[in-house]
């Protein structure tokens, strides 16, 4: 069952972001199964206090999400994305499931 890797955030430093977390991500990410399905910079919030940025990555299961998530590579590139984000908050969560299928 797939599961998703969802993040939100503000962006503090966009240039770094962009050109040092961004192309590092990529190829981890892939080498999980993982595939950003949602990506935006402009987040339209309609209840609460979302940050302006969010990212939902479909993996093939959560044990995909989680080996991505704690690989070894991936350690240095995350702590570039904590450096350049601020108010932050992730979760890797199951696919739904309806009760009864």
């Amino acid at each position: 069952m797939p599961a998703y890797f969802i993040a939100n955030y503000q962006i503090t430093d966009p240039n770094r972001y962009q050109n040092e977390y961004i192309p590092q991500v990529m190829p981890i990410m892939a080498k999980h199964g993982g595939k950003p399905i949602v990506v935006d910079m402009e987040v339209n919030g309609v209840e609460g206090s979302p940050q302006h940025f969010i990212v939902v990555i479909e993996f093939p299961n959560r044990a995909a999400a989680e080996a991505w998530h704690n690989d070894p590579d991936y350690q240095p590139v995350a702590a570039i994305r904590h450096e350049s984000a601020a108010n932050a908050w992730a979760a890797i969560c199951d696919q739904f499931v309806p009760p009864g299928s």
